[in-house]
């Protein structure tokens, strides 16, 4: 029986049967088609790969790091540039300015194929948030429930807390927000808090909040005297008129009349009895 062992190109090279041989570009094989054996040529697949400078071979879509420059492997084995990697590890593109650490730097291409990555100068030092954004000197902004600002020399400086309600506490301030007196201190391991030194439970006329049991003066209608009771209740103990303290429930002659302090939704109140001598 007559065995087939390979097959001859139109340039006469032989090429045996299961073999892959490339030329030009192509990957060449002799196979079986039907009762005869025909040459098939397939584009060379490490035509698509790229070679960096100590030969190794990258994929297309591949990046890899050649000193300070960055390539990636682009179509047909063509390697291109990316951009230049500071001693930090941060990218800057092809052709790109950026800051980097406190200074300006270039990553240029020059034409006669080589890349230099040079310091340009000294820029505007400017502070970092911990998502990594860059905030001018002066600039403000808040992470978390924390208040910062950029310093000189690109320091984060910390302003204080902010509360749910958005009022700002200064650091080592105490602050009466919504009837809590509010510490924004800052520990000696770095940490920033918010501590409530005090709750407190009635809110008076003038929006001034009072703790429970506290006893103090305040006139909307008469002047009156109030405490602080369990639930927020604001408790009338008495009124003051015409110079005379009246407990609750009371009468006195004042103004030429007896006059009775009550109370209502309102507060304290003085209701006239009668005009008696």
């Amino acid at each position: 029986m007559k065995e087939v062992i390979g097959c001859f190109t139109t340039s006469g090279i032989f090429i045996a049967t299961g073999e892959v041989v490339s030329m030009d570009g192509s990957d060449v094989r002799c196979i079986e088609n039907g009762n005869t054996y025909v040459i098939v040529m397939s584009p060379a697949k490490h035509d698509t790969l790229c070679k960096d400078s100590e030969g190794r071979e990258w994929e297309e879509g591949s990046e890899w790091k050649e000193e300070s420059v960055l390539y990636r492997c682009g179509k047909e084995g063509r390697k291109r540039v990316m951009g230049c990697i500071t001693i930090s590890g941060v990218l800057i593109r092809k052709g790109e300015v950026k800051s980097v650490d406190g200074s300006d730097f270039e990553c240029m291409k020059h034409a006669n194929g080589s890349i230099t990555m040079r310091m340009l100068g000294r820029s505007i030092m400017k502070c970092k948030d911990r998502e990594g954004r860059e905030w001018e000197e002066g600039s403000e902004w808040k992470e978390g429930s924390v208040q910062y600002k950029c310093g000189k020399e690109g320091v984060k400086e910390l302003m204080g807390c902010i509360t749910t309600s958005g009022v700002l506490i200064r650091k080592g301030e105490v602050k009466s927000v919504d009837g809590s007196d509010i510490e924004c201190r800052k520990h000696a391991n770095g940490f920033i808090t918010m501590q409530v030194l005090a709750k407190y439970e009635c809110k008076g006329i003038n929006g001034r909040w009072r703790k429970l049991g506290e006893i103090w003066r305040e006139r909307q209608r008469i002047e009156g005297e109030y405490r602080c009771d369990k639930g927020g209740v604001r408790t009338v103990l008495g009124c003051i008129a015409g110079g005379k303290y009246i407990p609750i429930h009371s009468q006195t002659h004042i103004w030429g009349a007896y006059h009775l302090c009550t109370s209502d939704a309102y507060g304290a109140n003085l209701e006239r009895q009668c005009k008696c001598n």
